[in-house]
């Protein structure tokens, strides 16, 4: 790791169509809400309190604290935020994954009432000052401190605080997972996703309706799914056509889904508390232990280097395909200009002097506009300058006649060609688009790119696209690995 880059762990949520990232130290666990007590003035940001081992703990709703409106919606599960002493909920729609990632300091709305160019409220300074990108989508990161310091944000007390350090570096968090009439729990930092409920693919090669259920589309991936009692040996084996679904991280890149009846909570778990689950249960290596919960719910805990060790399961796992990769590449062999080709690929919309386009995937990062640029007199006009990124420098570019330099005026979307990095400016950060249509432009048409279609709630958009890694690479070709500016601005 590059000295100076500081990277955090994260609890990514989905709140409505946002994700939203929740640092470790703060997200004391993601619970089942099993019923809401009213509060007496709905119309505020407290949804109610529900009941958590014999404690009332607040449950607040973020979309209204950032000004967006209230949507009617059923309320399963929260997340628990801790800030010192003190404990409160958030309601959430998903659980995605625990991630490590470096937070920028970038600001995606100014005001609640400020619009994000599709009459969406833009989220607010005030709660979410950084943000990283993980596949291709934009998580906002929640500052906790800020959260509970709001007064119209109630707290209680956390009483389970307080215990020695030693138990403390013990506990690990796991996500917990119900089927079958057994309880199993998955070690979050090898989970890659949880995905809500859905009808599982079963007529792709690969599926047997037994073990292997069949794939599912997920984040430009074709995953295979597995059923999670049969591949265990524990539990009945419920008919799960449509489940929600755990994908693990296996080996070699690789993807595997376990089909679940219920993601039952995100909590963390004292090793000391856990115990061996037996001879008879631990038979195949892959639930050596197991820990009693409250009320008396046994959880078995997978042991991920035995499941991903499995052959059979392993075997499966090799059946994942990068689905986007390929999408993207197609249109390159795909027909002459004004070609229309379908694809489903998911696009970051900026504005820079024009609202386009530009796969996710090429975005690395992306940053606030640097505070000191490095003129560059030798350089195409295009590039304003070299900027400091951690220990390296890093070239400029303006894809328009913006001025850049203004650090509250601005962004800048970092692209990694080639082991290089190269930094577009932008002027607004719009959203996040899943494509449906790609029409080809004419290369000998220096106005004549490509375009695609795009769709948000319903309303179909069509864009320029931006192919940030071409023009990457084509500033990087230009300029020695051994520029003299890397001292400069370092």
């Amino acid at each position: 790791m590059s000295e100076g880059i500081v990277r955090k762990g994260y609890g990514v949520l989905r709140i409505g169509d946002r994700l939203i990232g929740v640092p470790f130290g703060h997200l004391a666990e993601v619970c089942v809400v099993p019923g809401i007590s009213k509060p007496m003035a709905p119309d505020g940001p407290l949804l109610g309190a529900f009941d958590l081992r014999g404690h009332l703990v607040p449950l607040v709703d973020v979309e209204v604290l950032c000004g967006l409106p209230s949507r009617p919606r059923p309320i399963h599960k929260a997340a628990v935020l801790q800030m010192d002493q003190r404990i409160a909920a958030i309601a959430l729609d998903e659980i995605v994954t625990l991630i490590e990632a470096e937070p920028t300091e970038t600001r995606y709305g100014r005001t609640a009432g400020e619009t994000d160019g599709l009459h969406r409220p833009a989220l607010p300074d005030r709660l979410f000052q950084s943000g990283f990108v993980m596949d291709g989508r934009i998580v906002h990161c929640l500052d906790a401190r800020m959260l509970f310091a709001l007064p119209d944000v109630p707290s209680v007390g956390n009483t389970r605080t307080g215990s020695p350090p030693s138990t403390a570096a013990r506990r690990r968090k796991y996500l917990i997972v119900s089927t079958g009439g057994a309880h199993f729990g998955i070690d979050a930092e090898h989970v890659s996703a949880t995905v809500p409920k859905k009808v599982i693919d079963t007529d792709e090669i690969g599926g047997d309706g037994g073990l292997c259920l069949g794939f599912i589309e997920h984040h430009g991936w074709k995953v295979p799914v597995v059923h999670t009692n049969l591949a265990l040996g524990l539990g009945d084996a419920p008919d799960l056509g449509a489940a929600e679904i755990v994908v693990l991280r296996f080996p070699d890149d690789k993807l595997l889904g376990l089909a679940v009846e219920a993601t039952e909570s995100l909590t963390s778990i004292d090793a000391g508390k856990v115990t061996e689950s037996g001879a008879l249960i631990a038979r195949n290596g892959m639930l050596p232990r197991v820990h009693v919960a409250d009320g008396e719910v046994q959880v078995f805990m997978i042991d991920m280097e035995a499941l991903t060790s499995e052959s059979g399961l392993r075997t499966i796992s090799e059946l994942t395909i990068r689905t986007s990769r390929r999408q993207a590449d197609a249109p390159v062999d795909a027909g002459g200009a004004g070609a229309t080709i379908r694809e489903s690929l998911r696009y970051l919309v900026f504005e820079a002097g024009c609202r386009m386009a530009v796969p996710a995937e090429q975005v690395a990062r992306i940053l606030h506009m640097p505070r000191s640029i490095v003129a560059a007199s030798d350089m195409p006009a295009s590039v304003k300058g070299f900027f400091a990124v951690a220990n390296h420098s890093v070239p400029l570019v303006a894809l328009s006649d913006q001025t850049v330099g203004d650090p509250d005026d601005g962004f800048v979307l970092l692209v990694s060609a080639e082991g290089r990095q190269v930094g577009f400016t932008a002027s607004r950060i719009c959203s996040m688009q899943t494509s449906q249509w790609r029409i080809r432009g004419s290369p000998s048409d220096p106005d004549g790119g490509d375009l695609v279609q795009v769709s948000d709630r319903g309303q179909t958009t069509v864009l320029p696209v931006a192919d940030l890694m071409t023009l990457a690479r084509s500033v990087t070709d230009a300029i020695p690995a051994d520029d003299s500016r890397v001292a400069q601005v370092s």
